[in-house]
């Protein structure tokens, strides 16, 4: 009974820091005077000493391969019926009302196509659907097969990996429920009603919502500003049930067993028992089984006569949870559990271990933040400056609201009256963590964009860490200060993106420290803003407008509100649209659309500048060379005030065309305009009243990048302009068909494309 103390149990469930002693260090090492050669003598008997683990981790490894393969051929089973309608008879495990209707996840039983019926054993579907059904009702719901979409862009939400770490492979298209079956709800839901209702006895709706957020997993009532704040102060992982939250719960329940006179293997199964219902509560998220298997583990090695050792049960809890579902790779809450409780076991003594306690404490948050870089780079697009401090002040109030109202929960049951008395401090700790967030979320150094790290990058950083305490080299870190290079957002060399923002055009163009937009897609366009998020930008120096037709204009205000922007340049002949009376229907909506950008710039303070023929844009030596139009040029429709740029690069010249037509074409023709060029940005989508035979013949272009939608009604790119490229020989990329395209540009002229 002693052996399970409130301390033991908070420590091996709240993921405190064990006995400091290395995991690798041997009891009587010798003394750092030792020679060389004794030192490699040492060396060479640990490494012999661990054979049979690194055998070990092999075997593990294969394990984990074999797994993995395993998994992903059961997520490809269904392929060869994408499209087709069929029926899927099987029970509700989740669902979440959304803004229009219920999303849910059905675990199915039978899948018929057509005459063919089967029996999958783990497939589970993703659906929407305007009618409520309860969790836990058999249902036969239709619909379309359809595959789970990886992201258009990088930066973007994966739906395709996200899904996958639920282990949902396909979702129904215009799903319709056929037939139901509702069952009474099981234990779990009616206990997540009950906490739902008797929660709104005694917390108004703001610190309801964070309450069942931290209690029972669910963030449909969670205010969005404070949502927005905790992600700024780096604290975000506190609003999902997590390991902090199995280890307080472990740590109520063994302060209330701890003076019954019980065996300790009935308070073990008392304790887990209530963990493992506390799992299937909050939707068995995988930091949550992570932290109650490795409690089970840890208070488990009594049965087993054997010391508690929470590095061996980590590691031990790692590879029982990867073989047994390899796809929690995917998995983000997955990812933030282990690498943060691998920073505290190995890490933060490895490190810390000799330091006073305060900077053990303070260094803990520092060393916890610099091991989750690489995630918060793929997954937030930022580093949080503000976390030191949102860890040692809001995450103790935090901790405290979770106590307090869930005893106030259990008071609910008796006396409303007196959960509301129990309920008082924590209310007031929950304001106190809100305002705190907010301020800290308002300071300038709140958090600092980063550039999205690729997978190379990632396996060194990790290599590093993982060779410094091999070695016990701490000396050896000081090469993770080369992640401040990596993690710096800035360009040696031009790169160009043309995102995939469907039958609308967005591009960027970044180079040194310097980052240009053209065109800003539709208005419902966010992808130019999270990829910018991806590429750790913090400020765009120009929005260049070819025109202002809501296709390459309509994104322009996103941008806006999420960035600070330098200037927006458009067309000089715009000015010509000002006063007067306008007879041509399409220039008075194009006047419309001008007057519109300059209250938008207004409204956010940033200046517009005017650009025409012969005008330049010089970064370093990158240079941008208007060609069209004149200041004064005679236009009467709209796509025809498409600015025409050529940029040119150590020898490489690409030409950025708008939405110009033949007759804009043929004008810089007679005028001398055009020359040879490298790449060119291909008017219009690849529309056939664009890029005429005469205009490829002079310009030559070796590459053609065409952006426009999958299966657009106006049939883009042309069949007769691809078949002229073609016969060219010049390449051609295609956002619709090839998705975003990427192209780096070197100093000996050539232009690589991103593959």
């Amino acid at each position: 009974m002693d052996d399970m103390r409130p301390r033991a149990s908070s420590r091996a469930a709240a993921q405190a820091v064990p006995d400091e002693r290395s995991w690798l260090q041997k009891e009587g090492a010798p003394p750092e005077e030792v020679s060389a050669n004794d030192r490699q003598s040492g060396w060479w008997q640990r490494v012999r000493a661990k054979q049979k683990i690194i055998i070990l981790l092999l075997l593990c490894l294969l394990g984990f391969g074999i797994r993995y393969y395993i998994f992903e051929q059961q997520s490809r089973s269904l392929d060869a019926y994408l499209g087709q309608s069929c029926r899927i008879s099987g029970r509700v495990v989740f669902q979440r009302e959304r803004a229009k209707g219920y999303e849910y996840y059905i675990q199915a039983e039978k899948i018929a196509f057509g005459q063919a019926d089967f029996f999958p054993s783990h497939l589970k579907f993703q659906f929407y659907s305007s009618e409520k059904v309860q969790v836990n009702s058999q249902i036969t719901v239709a619909g379309k097969l359809s595959a789970l979409a990886p992201p258009k862009n990088p930066g973007e939400w994966d739906q395709k990996s996200y899904f996958k770490g639920k282990n949902i492979y396909y979702q129904l298209k215009k799903a319709e429920i056929k037939d139901r079956k509702v069952f009474r709800p099981n234990l779990i839901q009616r206990f997540r009603e009950w906490a739902d209702r008797q929660s709104s006895c005694y917390l108004p709706e703001k610190e309801k919502g964070l309450f069942l957020s931290l209690f029972a997993g669910d963030r449909s009532g969670l205010d969005q500003e404070l949502t927005e704040n905790f992600k700024k102060t780096g604290i975000s992982h506190v609003l999902a049930v997590s390991g902090l939250h199995v280890g307080l719960l472990a740590l109520l329940l063994n302060l209330a067993l701890k003076k019954l006179p019980l065996p300790y293997a009935v308070q073990f199964g008392i304790i887990m028992t209530v963990l493992l219902f506390f799992t299937g509560f909050t939707g068995s998220q995988a930091s949550t089984v992570r932290a109650v298997l490795m409690f089970g583990i840890l208070q488990g090695s009594y049965f087993f006569n054997r010391a508690k050792e929470p590095k061996t049960a980590y590691l031990l809890t790692l590879l029982l949870l990867l073989l047994y579902n390899p796809f929690y790779i995917y998995d983000i809450g997955f990812l933030l559990s282990f690498i943060s409780v691998g920073a505290i076991l190995f890490l933060h003594p490895f490190l810390l271990a000799d330091k006073p306690k305060y900077v053990r404490m303070i260094g803990l948050t520092v060393i916890i933040q610099v091991a989750l870089l690489p995630v918060s780079s793929l997954f937030f697009h930022h580093f949080s400056l503000s976390a030191v401090l949102a860890n040692l002040w809001i995450i103790p109030a935090i901790s405290y609201f979770l106590g307090i109202g869930s005893v106030a929960l259990l008071f609910s049951w008796f006396s409303t009256a007196a959960a509301q008395i129990m309920a008082g401090s924590g209310y007031y700790a929950a304001q106190a963590a809100m305002r705190a967030a907010a301020l800290l979320a308002g300071l300038p150094f709140s958090e600092v964009p980063i550039r999205a790290m690729r997978p190379g990058e990632i396996a060194l950083f990790y290599a590093i860490i993982l060779a410094a305490l091999l070695s016990r080299r701490k000396k050896l870190l000081w090469g993770l200060l080369f992640a401040v290079i990596i993690f710096i957002p800035y360009t040696w060399q031009p790169q160009l993106g043309m995102l995939n923002v469907g039958q609308a055009e967005s591009m960027v163009i970044e180079y040194r420290n310097k980052t240009l937009v053209i065109d800003t897609g539709l208005t419902a366009n966010k992808s130019t803003v999270t990829y910018l998020q991806y590429r750790g930008k913090y400020r765009i120096d120009m929005i260049l407008l070819s025109h202002l037709d809501k296709d390459h204009a309509g994104g322009l205000e996103n941008l806006l509100a999420a960035y600070p922007v330098g200037s927006i340049g458009i067309a000089e002949s715009y000015r010509q649209l000002d006063g007067g009376n306008l007879e041509n229907e399409e220039l008075i909506k194009v006047r419309e659309s001008y007057y519109q950008l300059l209250k938008l710039a207004a409204k956010y303070q940033i200046p517009v500048v005017y650009w025409q023929t012969g005008d330049r844009i010089e970064i370093a030596d990158l240079g941008f060379q208007f060609l069209y139009p004149e200041a004064e040029e005679m236009i009467w429709a709209s796509n025809d005030f498409s600015l025409v740029a050529e940029m040119e690069y150590c020898g490489s010249k690409t030409l950025f065309t708008g939405d110009i037509g033949r007759e804009v074409e043929t004008l810089l023709l007679e005028r001398g305009m055009l020359n040879e060029i490298t790449v060119l940005k291909t008017a219009h989508h690849g529309s056939k009243y664009s890029s005429s035979p005469e205009f490829l013949a002079m310009t030559k272009p070796k590459l053609a990048i065409i952006s426009c939608g999958l299966y657009n009604r106006y049939g883009h790119p042309s069949p007769l302009l691809m078949q002229e490229l073609a016969e060219r020989g010049t390449q051609s990329r295609v956002t619709a068909w090839d998705g975003a395209i990427f192209l780096h540009f070197s100093r000996n002229g050539e232009v690589i494309i991103d593959e």
